[in-house]
């Protein structure tokens, strides 16, 4: 009996351990994913701040 609650609690461990790696993984790719739209969108905003001081005024 003790062997099978021993087992039980490894299996459970284990599941445990993979599913935190999973959610690790897949919160580290879309932290990848979003960091180029990050860029081209401060790269945008930096284009659109310098036309406005251009042109002398945002109206």
């Amino acid at each position: 009996m003790l062997t099978v609650i021993l087992l039980l609690a490894g299996a459970i461990v284990i599941v445990a351990i993979a599913v935190l790696a999973m959610k690790s993984n897949f919160k580290s790719s879309r932290r990848e994913q979003s960091a180029p739209s990050v860029v081209t969108a401060q790269r945008q905003e930096k284009v659109r701040a310098n036309s406005v001081r251009a042109s002398g005024g945002d109206d």
